[in-house]
């Protein structure tokens, strides 16, 4: 709610107004005009027109396209379970990844819990290649062995974002199956990290390497850490998300504070 009152918001649309968290956003805003949406279904069965976008980049680059919550560090914050269309990281995984990288995206139903189980009844009826799911879904999947093997057996890899995993439940499932992090947040939008050829992901699936277009630097903070800091470039810029949300900053930190690797 917060959100959408300080972006002035005066249109919900939603496909279900029966939805437990669409009843209670419209108590709680009783503003709200509703547009109701086609079901999945309908969308799938009925032919739709074709939809042609003639707008040029140089135009519209600087179009609001979205909006989505800060992480807590930088105002109100909000729990994630797992990783909604709402959050930075489901923008990421289910709008930009279909459009740029040819991806399928495997959407779970809204309503069901985020759980390992849950993700293993996806799996039971299609194939995936990988799955991105939050911290706390992977904890529960690393103390029930045998669903971890399950899960192993039918993904390459897990990936996980919205926050750290604790390395004692890390380490258990690295030893099944690849693993990996996806860094970002709502003022940077998603890091692009790289991984070497040969990179141990078993022992080092909670580091990063940033790629060097970015211009990532590292500040050193007390009790070896060090945060990671933004500063502005010509050269870096165009890859440099952040200076577009605060056009007058030439340095962003992150307040994300982080330990080097012993190599």
């Amino acid at each position: 709610m917060q959100l959408l009152n300080d972006l002035n918001c005066s249109v919900l649309m939603a496909t279900d107004t029966q939805f437990a968290p669409v009843r209670e956003l419209l108590s709680e805003m009783k503003s709200l005009t509703v547009i109701k949406l086609k079901s999945l279904d309908e969308l799938l069965i009925e032919p739709q027109p074709e939809y042609n976008f003639e707008k040029k980049l140089k135009g519209m680059k600087s179009r609001t396209a979205f909006a989505v919550h800060t992480s807590g560090s930088t105002g109100n914050n909000r729990n994630v379970l797992l990783l909604p269309l709402g959050h930075p990281a489901g923008v990421h995984f289910g709008v930009f990844n279909p459009f740029f990288n040819n991806t399928t995206v495997i959407l779970p139903l809204p309503g069901i819990p985020p759980t390992g189980e849950a993700l293993l009844e996806i799996l039971k009826h299609t194939t995936a290649d990988w799955a991105t799911m939050a911290p706390l879904t992977l904890e529960g999947i690393s103390k029930d062995e045998n669903l971890l093997d399950e899960i192993s057996q039918r993904l390459s890899m897990l990936l996980f974002s919205g926050g750290s995993l604790p390395k004692v439940f890390g380490d258990v499932i690295a030893t099944k199956i690849k693993l990996t992090s996806l860094l970002g947040s709502s003022e940077s939008g998603p890091i692009p990290t790289m991984y070497p050829l040969g990179y141990n992901f078993e022992r080092d699936w909670n580091y990063i390497q940033i790629h060097p277009a970015l211009g990532a630097k590292f500040d050193d903070s007390a009790a070896g850490v060090a945060e990671l800091v933004w500063e502005r470039s010509p050269k870096t810029e165009p890859y440099q998300t952040v200076f577009t949300i605060y056009p007058d900053l030439q340095v962003f930190r992150t307040k994300d504070l982080f330990t080097p690797h012993s190599e």
